[in-house]
């Protein structure tokens, strides 16, 4: 019995100068330790990359099983870990092949559907509306969120479905005979705004920010609407975490911005409910407000809740169809440095719209945006509003103290 295997036989604590006396050539040894006392759920740990051995095994100091992993665009090297409060955990980074790893964070370029880019993980999905709904002028500015019933990928089968072109030479053949009840029921067959067990987009966007889009603010506070992206790049594609750029036209705000680019970069972890966005405005001149904004509309006008100094906003929507058993849709915005200030923008001569409700932070001329925004599903996990409101604050924090993680 070597001296690691006895220190996890005996479970005795292990000193720092004991992990690098037993580590053996080669191995490195990444510490991870939550300095909250509250216990954390599944987070991804980031480490650089370089100087990690590949092809790497990670594996579990204390039990010895093998960790999985996912080298990323930007030379980190992230695994998931769950923490209790005030926890110090150890990992063994060895030369080795690692097992397979199920693919869990993922999306892509649909153009068969207007070139949405979709992506999911483990508990959400999303989506942001592409070039040809602009270029049709359709107004479709916010995010879209795809409800999961599953942990595995889901996406693929709902647009396969949605999109079955003989099933849809079916529909229109029984329309044009005059057979609706026929028609209708294979569109709901196929339909993903029909929960067939997988999930279901039952949420509503149209002109506005819908599930937690980003917008610069004009001085009389009214909303410089972000249009289709223009151009994406997927830099991460699973299996545990997926980041997409995007970047759209110029757009015009007032006065000397007339040509301001936004860039996007969205990137959905392993067991997150919310996205992590950097929104970056180049050739924006003079400091502007930017809001981080939720669709309130007309079937709950006012169950929207937040609070600034804690940094986040929610929203209970009822989703398109709130007569159905369709659940609550918990939607939210975090901003863990805290908002300056929190705001109900109402909305005039949009259906079903009552207005948008808003987290807004100043921001200086070059200076880059940085947020979260997700939902929860009160059939998957979140039971109440209340609930919603302890995982954003909750999150929050955790983003004020990030796991300290150290590599030997």
């Amino acid at each position: 019995m070597n001296v690691k295997q006895w220190i996890r036989t005996a479970g005795l604590g292990v000193l720092t100068v004991l992990t690098i006396a037993c580590g053996q050539k080669g191995e490195k040894i990444i510490t991870v330790s939550n300095p909250m006392a509250d216990d954390r759920e599944t987070e991804l740990v980031e480490v650089a990359a370089e100087g990690l051995p590949v092809p790497m095994v990670i594996e579990d100091w204390t039990t010895g099983n093998e960790v999985p992993y996912q080298l990323t665009y930007d030379g980190k090297c992230v695994f998931p870990v769950k923490m209790k409060g005030s926890e110090m955990r150890r990992f063994t980074v060895r030369r080795g092949n690692p097992s397979p790893v199920d693919t869990v964070a993922v999306g892509r370029e649909y153009p068969e559907r207007a070139s949405d880019m979709a992506w999911e993980n483990d508990r959400v999905g999303f989506r942001a509306y592409g070039p040809p709904l602009q270029q049709r002028g359709e107004r479709a500015y916010g995010y879209d969120l795809f409800l999961k019933r599953v942990e595995r990928p889901v996406l693929e089968e709902l647009y396969a479905s949605e999109l079955d072109v003989e099933a849809w030479k079916q529909i229109h053949a029984w329309q044009k005979a005059g057979e609706r009840t026929k028609a209708d029921s294979l569109i709901n067959a196929i339909s993903y705004h029909v929960d067939h067990g997988l999930g279901m987009d039952c949420y509503a966007v149209g002109p506005t920010l819908g599930g937690g889009t980003a917008a610069l603010m004009r001085s009389d506070s009214t909303l410089v609407y972000p249009y289709c992206y223009n151009i994406y790049e997927v830099l991460d594609n699973g299996p545990l975490r997926f980041t997409v750029r995007l970047t759209f036209h110029p757009e015009t705000v007032e006065d000397s911005d007339t040509a301001v680019v936004e860039t996007r970069l969205i990137q959905l972890d392993k067991g997150s409910q919310l996205n992590k966005t950097i929104v970056a405005y180049d050739h924006l001149t003079q400091p502007r407000d930017v809001a981080a904004g939720i669709v309130v509309h007309a079937s709950s006008p006012e169950a929207y809740v937040g609070d600034a100094a804690e940094g986040y906003t929610a929203y209970t929507d009822k989703t398109i169809r709130p007569d159905t058993d369709c659940g609550l849709i918990f939607v939210g915005t975090v901003l863990p440095e805290g908002y300056d200030r929190l705001t109900f923008l109402p909305m005039e001569g949009v259906g079903g719209v009552a207005g948008e409700w808003l987290g807004v932070k100043r921001l200086q001329s070059g200076e880059p945006f940085m947020y979260y925004w997700g939902f929860g599903w009160t059939k998957r996990g979140f039971a109440t509003i209340g609930e919603w409101q302890n995982y954003l604050s909750r999150f929050a924090a955790q983003r004020r103290s990030p796991l300290i993680v150290t590599v030997e």
